[in-house]
């Protein structure tokens, strides 16, 4: 009776391993963004937004040199299908506010690239006056590098 019970059980131990997704289709672990602003981001919900809809969550703030500031950010794998180098984001009312640049001609986000946030609407503005006859997912590539490096 014992050995019937032990046999089935890695009979049915072998079956749950067998029908296991390959390890390559699991999602392990989702990959977190640098968003990198030029000063202090003072942000008081803990959830990244989209037109609206929770996408993501940050994970972390860190402040570095000359009060340059580094936000962890995760993304939800939808976000992450609609989201390119032309989302930049901006800190409104307390929260994190994602942005698009323009809706076409945008790359797919690279793991590790930083991205490029603003800390007020009058930032965001200022942004786009200076960037108006330039390539602004460009120019908020630069940005966003050049503040990675001056955080150290």
């Amino acid at each position: 009776m014992r050995a019937g019970i032990w046999f089935g059980f890695i009979l049915m131990l072998a079956v749950f391993a067998g029908c296991a997704p390959p390890e390559a289709s699991r999602v392990t672990s989702q990959e977190d963004y640098a968003v990198m602003f030029d000063g202090l981001a003072n942000v008081y919900d803990q959830g990244v937004y989209l037109d609206g809809a929770q996408i993501g969550q940050i994970q972390s703030t860190e402040v570095g040199v000359g009060n340059v500031t580094r936000m962890m950010i995760r993304l939800s794998p939808q976000a992450l299908q609609e989201m390119g180098t032309n989302t930049v984001f901006l800190v409104k009312m307390g929260r994190l506010e994602g942005l698009r640049l323009q809706g076409l001609g945008a790359e797919p986000l690279q793991k590790g690239a930083p991205l490029c946030g603003f800390t007020s609407t009058a930032d965001w503005t200022w942004f786009k006056v200076k960037t108006l006859l330039n390539d602004r997912i460009v120019a908020a590539q630069k940005r966003a590098q050049a503040l990675q490096l001056r955080f150290g």
